[in-house]
């Protein structure tokens, strides 16, 4: 399986919305060449988010070191000791307070699957683990445009050429956020975290 940063690049390839990221490999020697590197694709943002993985096999361990939307330095020196136990993705801080929605979307090249969400102002992260009093959105559905939910149902068809794509007959699980603001590489409101085998 591709490594998560190549599954991102291959998401922007095929005209998806992504975030701006780089990966760091688990071991990089962090020198003064690297740390200009990771200034420079900072540029003048004042804040960054790094995201984590099991370098061996990252669908081991979804858990991993996450610290979202931190002063872009204080992240630089996090990277310095996280390359010796991850590989490590640096990566625009995005506003979890302009999220409207976020989830996984499992889906098939029939266009039947499931979606998981919470709706509000959270992450990928916490839909596995909800909030005390903050309900989980689900739902089955085998074909797109029996969604119940509408704005579901307009995100899916956006998304529903992805397991045509992919090399894995079973479907595809889409990490995803629906955002106030335009973010990522292309500017828009939707974003795709990563993509990943069902099952």
């Amino acid at each position: 399986m591709l490594q998560k940063i190549q599954r991102l690049s291959q998401l922007k390839e095929w005209g998806y919305n992504t975030p701006k990221i780089m990966q760091i490999d688990y071991g990089t020697k962090i020198d003064s060449k690297l740390l200009k590197k990771l200034r420079d694709f900072a540029g003048i943002a004042e804040k960054m988010t790094i995201r984590t993985y099991n370098y061996k096999n990252e669908l081991i361990d979804f858990k991993t070191d996450f610290y979202p939307e931190i002063p872009t330095e204080e992240a630089i020196e996090k990277i310095q000791s996280l390359v010796s136990r991850y590989n490590v993705l640096f990566q625009e801080a995005i506003d979890v307070n302009t999220t409207l929605i976020t989830g996984n979307i499992a889906l098939k090249r029939d266009e039947s699957g499931f979606y998981d969400i919470l709706k509000g102002r959270f992450r990928v992260r916490d839909v596995d683990k909800p909030p005390s009093r903050v309900k989980r959105l689900s739902e089955r559905f085998e074909i797109i445009y029996k969604i119940n939910d509408s704005e579901m149902r307009e995100i899916i068809f956006e998304l529903k050429d992805i397991p045509l794509l992919v090399p894995y007959d079973q479907g595809v699980i889409i990490e995803f956020d629906l955002h106030e603001d335009k973010v990522g590489e292309r500017g828009e409101n939707l974003i795709l975290w990563e993509y990943r085998p069902l099952g």
